[in-house]
């Protein structure tokens, strides 16, 4: 298994082809995130997606 961090997470979120082919060469089966990761990601979509541009 490969503990992946939250900065590693968004950016194959945005699209950054080297990030996701790295992750699909890795194996999704094989990528566990941390429970503070989760939360990052959850927090930024948060504010993200909850004030207006």
């Amino acid at each position: 298994m490969t503990l992946v961090d939250s900065d590693v997470i968004i950016q194959a979120l945005n699209g950054n082809l080297e990030t996701i082919q790295l992750l699909k060469k890795i194996g999704l089966n094989e990528i566990v995130i941390s429970s503070i990761t989760l939360m990052e990601i959850y927090q930024g979509a948060l504010i993200k997606f909850s004030f207006p541009n």
